[in-house]
């Protein structure tokens, strides 16, 4: 018996594959293929091909052969045309044939034509949350960019590459957008009604919104159109429930850039239509958006479209679209509005920017005569206010205070982008002052820095990444994806100025931070801030450019660019700058053979700076003979600004880099990575070394260190982390290794990670999870395993003869550091091989509603606490208060309200004579208890008493 099969569903479901696959399936049962497109040809037309085609399937049903047949790309055609379509299909179906027919939504006619066929509609394409395709469940993962579409889901199965979708920079990500444009291009076709193409490309351009944002672009919104494309084209993904449409993967900006080619041709026959989508995306501030929908305006248009670019120009100069607005001041002017006030702004703005010194003034004056301006020149003059005190910080080392302070203020509260702007120019300020450690605090939560989309956040983004790089913070691998999207938008925006700032700042975070001896084209880079007049930034590009030479043993040049740059900053009133260029003209005359000189107060201020040039003057005279004694005790009093300052001074000073290093307070060393690895140093009194030699725990081939940041090795090679992203397999190794036994109930687990999920659903996931878990480490290849499950008993566990843990060997020190019968120096060694262990605690603890995870953390940091105590007590038996205070300090910064720690620290303080500590100390713990209402303690208060006694203070003064 012959059969009809209908494909009929919208374009890129996939109906051409899925009818080449049965026509595959008959050819191996050893049927005649056959197989035509309709739409090849303008020669033919389609009913003459299907004629021919039905003649020759006739004939081999004659001589009794088993046919099938496929027709693609069937045109929509009057309805006699498609009456003798339909007859031809029956009749080849009638011989015996399968008939495979593939059609768009607009051949309604024939399928209504065909009711005996079997028709396969667009939501039968659709993939859901798992399917034969894809057996890692990638489809769920990208359901955001395909809307269930099989091309779409497929061309994306890593999580990890949704990151790099936004970059395109991967190449599963350049696959998606290649399919995303040819899903474009077949739901814009010409063969679409015009109202219903406006429709479709209403919402192509508008990416996402209301049905409202519709009616405001699309000339006509069809209620049982819309019903319609709700149910047979999910590439819009319309739902009237809400009144809303999120068209797939085109609602991301960068991926609308990518489709343009696209859309361009249905572009071009509603061009008023582009114009109305541009105005409602400059209402939404999707100024980056609306940009590339100008693009698509050309002819008649584009003089609506200069003129409401132009209207919101300083959006789109924060959006990055420089020519775009160089293109509508050169429309504007050469209509004869070159004179208005709004153009003026925006020249002057861009002048901000990428102009020189000297070029400024004229377009400043001009800007502060205006008057009578209306609430977007308002607003964008409230913008160019904020980047004229910008370049002045960088051109005078200052920029005074804004004038028309309260309009700014309000300005600031109602718009966003100005208010990162001013962000930037704060933490500017920061910066040249010094405070690297404050611009830290103030951008590490805020969340204007990520995912950078216009100026502002860009900038927000390297200074961050700078700061960071300053104060020698280790950067997470999400923020490579920030900073690319940041570089790129510096780069659009202006290459001469903007542009090579950025690679300016990488450089000297290089040289600053990872210890680099080169700063690529220093020269050049020093010129170009010469030339634009930045005074700030050309010191600090010398200063940076001194400390590559510096370690690169040329130290002439070191000594002169650093003597430049104390020039520049002393003359600018930079102080920190200048010192540093003191400091740095320091080292480089040492190392010259000139005997430094501690450089007057008011040239350079008590602080760290001072103290580490003086272990450097004391150490070029031949003074230093015992350890310095600065005004710090812990490594929380060093100020993270000057640790550049400081890995300068113990790695880069020659022959007396031994000398120096002995000098310098180990809590300082501790700092630095290069001296962390090598745990706490003992102190100058110590007669005994502490045991910091960490001990090897059971197993060995597999080594999951938890604490202080998350690492995976096997036979001693380091596993990428991030491979271990996927289906929550490194969630999963943390909790097991947190545990206590490391071993738990697989119910447990799966609330752990996944929540409340179903059982066996559930244990589905758990077996995923273990098998990326035992690819990514290779087990087969090793000859090992890592993860033991247990079906009767419903658990789950690491194979102690494989894995080890540093939760154990950290468990181990500590509970050695309580112990009574050892020694007190087996407890300090003890207490300090945990302090080095624990590091900064579990880096991976999980928000699961069992609470294990939470309450195994908490009891981790309980003992570790513990341990540091009983270590304290120990060093102050044995007569070492400095060990003792660094150990009490540890204690106090993790459970700051714990009375033992703060008695040993205060008796530690009182024998070395830190006075003004154990006051503050002493002040501290009453406001503490006056705030919370709790009893002073008699023997807290004693033991205060007695430490200011042995420093020697009256107490009635």
């Amino acid at each position: 018996m012959g059969q009809i099969v209908l494909l009929y569903a919208e374009s890129g479901l996939g109906k051409t594959c899925l009818m080449d696959r049965l026509l595959l399936s008959e050819a191996q049962a050893e049927a005649e293929v056959r197989r035509i497109t309709l739409s090849d040809s303008a020669s033919e037309p389609p009913t003459g091909k299907l004629s021919r085609l039905a003649r020759e399937v006739l004939s081999l049903a004659r001589r009794d052969s088993r046919v099938a047949v496929g027709i693609d790309d069937v045109p929509a055609g009057s309805e006699d045309v498609v009456e003798r379509e339909a007859r031809y299909i029956r009749r080849m179906a009638a011989a015996g044939a399968l008939v495979i027919v593939c059609l768009l939504p607009e051949s309604e006619g024939l399928v209504e034509l065909l009711g005996e066929a079997m028709v396969i509609r667009s939501e039968d394409f659709l993939l859901g949350e798992s399917c034969p395709e894809d057996p890692q469940g990638a489809c769920g993962i990208v359901s955001a960019f395909s809307h269930g579409i099989p091309e779409l889901a497929l061309s994306s199965s890593r999580e990890e590459s949704l990151g790099d979708i936004e970059l395109l920079d991967d190449s599963e990500a350049l696959r998606y957008s290649m399919g995303l444009s040819r899903a474009v291009r077949g739901h814009l076709r010409e063969s679409l009604s015009d109202e219903e193409l406006a429709l479709r490309l209403s919402m192509v351009l508008l990416g996402s919104g209301g049905i409202d944002d519709l009616a405001k672009v699309a000339p006509r919104v069809d209620d049982d159109l819309l019903h319609w494309l709700e149910g047979r084209a999910p590439f819009f993904g319309i739902r009237l429930s809400d009144d809303s449409f999120e068209v797939a993967g085109v609602c991301h900006d960068i991926l609308l850039r990518r489709c343009l080619a696209s859309v361009r041709e249905a572009a071009a026959r509603h061009q008023s239509l582009a114009i109305r989508a541009m105005r409602v995306l400059c209402k939404r501030a999707s100024f980056v958006r609306a940009s590339y929908v100008a693009s698509l305006v050309s002819g008649e248009g584009e003089a609506v479209m200069h003129e409401l670019v132009l209207s919101n120009g300083i959006h789109f100069l924060m959006a990055g679209k420089v020519s775009l607005v160089g293109e509508a001041l050169r429309h504007m002017r050469e209509l004869g509005m070159g004179d208005c006030a709004m153009s003026g702004i925006l020249r002057q703005m861009l002048r901000e920017f990428s102009g020189r010194r000297a070029e400024l003034e004229g377009g400043r004056r001009a800007c502060e005569g205006l008057r009578a301006l209306l609430p977007e020149e308002r607003e964008a003059i409230s913008f160019l206010g904020v980047q004229v005190r910008q370049r002045d910080l960088l051109s005078k080392g200052s920029s005074g205070e804004p004038a028309g302070a309260g309009t700014l203020s309000v300005e600031l509260a109602r718009n966003p982008s100005l208010r990162r702007l001013q962000k930037h120019h704060h933490v500017t300020e920061l910066l040249v002052q010094g405070k690297f450690a404050n611009a830290f605090d103030l951008l590490l939560n805020d969340p204007d820095r990520l995912s950078p989309h216009d100026l502002g956040s860009a900038f927000l983004c390297l200074d961050f990444v700078f700061v960071e790089a300053m104060i020698l913070e280790k950067g997470v691998a999400a923020e490579k994806g920030d900073v690319a999207l940041a570089r790129r938008l510096l780069v659009e925006f202006g290459p001469g100025r903007l542009g090579q700032y950025f690679c300016a700042l990488e450089s000297m975070a290089t040289v600053l931070a990872d210890g680099s001896s080169v700063m690529e084209d220093a020269e050049q880079i020093v010129s170009r801030a010469s030339s634009f007049g930045d005074t700030t930034l050309e010191a600090a590009l010398l200063l940076t450019a001194a400390i590559a030479d510096l370690r690169s043993d040329a130290l002439t040049r070191a000594h002169v660019r650093a003597g430049l740059a104390h020039e520049l900053a002393d003359g600018a009133g930079l102080g920190y700058l200048a010192s540093a260029a003191l400091f740095v003209d320091g080292m480089a005359r040492h190392r010259l053979g000139e005997r430094i000189k501690l450089p007057e107060r008011q040239d350079m201020p008590s602080g760290a700076l001072r103290d580490l040039m003086r272990i450097l003057s004391d150490a070029s005279g031949g003074r230093l003979v015992a350890k310095a004694d600065p005004e710090v005790l812990s490594r929380l009093n060093f100020p993270r600004e000057y640790l550049w300052a400081l890995r300068l001074l113990v790695e880069d000073t020659g022959e007396l880099v031994g000398t120096i290093r002995s000098s310098v307070p180990s809590a300082w060393l501790q700092l630095l990575p290069r001296f962390a690895e090598l745990g706490p140093l003992p102190q100058k009194d110590q007669d005994v070394s502490c045991e910091t030699g960490q001990k090897k725990a059971a197993g060995g081939r597999i080594r999951i260190t938890l604490l202080g940041g998350f690492e995976v090795e096997v036979d001693g090679e380091a596993i990428d982390p991030e491979k271990l992203f996927s289906r929550h397999a490194r969630e999963l190794l943390a909790l097991l290794s947190l545990v206590r036994g490391h071993k738990m109930l697989k119910r447990d687990a799966l609330l752990a990670i996944w929540g409340d999920v179903d059982y066996l659903r559930g244990v589905q996931r758990l077996y995923e999870c273990i098998a990326v878990i035992r690819r990514v480490l290779d087990v087969k290849a090793h000859g090992i395993e890592v993860i033991r499950s247990s079906r009767p008993e419903g658990t789950i566990e690491l194979d102690s003869r494989y894995v080890s843990c540093d939760v154990d060997a950290f468990e181990a020190e500590a509970l050695e550091a309580l112990g009574r019968e050892k020694s007190d120096l087996r407890s300090m060694g003890h207490a300090c091989t945990a302090r080095k262990l624990y590091g900064t605690g579990p880096a991976i603890v999980l928000d699961d509603i069992t609470g294990i995870s939470q309450s195994r953390a908490i009891r981790l940091r309980e003992i570790y606490v513990t341990a540091l105590v009983a270590g304290a007590s120990a060093a102050l038996r044995e007569g070492k208060p400095h060990l003792c205070a660094q150990l009490s300090q540890d204690a106090l910064q993790e459970e700051p309200r714990r009375e033992d720690a703060i008695m040993c620290l205060a008796e530690a303080m009182g024998q070395m004579g830190r006075t003004s500590e154990v006051l503050a100390l002493r002040e501290q713990y009453r406001r503490r208890t006056s705030r919370t209402g709790r009893a002073r303690s008699q023997s807290l208060e004693e033991a205060f008493e007695d430490a200011l006694r042995k420093c020697q203070v009256d107490l009635d003064s």
